[in-house]
């Protein structure tokens, strides 16, 4: 459940970070 967690989280901040760059 930690690492399903530690991904969702990553996942989140990559589509943040992508949003941010446009």
């Amino acid at each position: 459940m930690s690492g399903f967690l530690a991904l969702t989280f990553r996942f989140c901040f990559f589509l943040l970070i992508c949003i941010f760059h446009i």
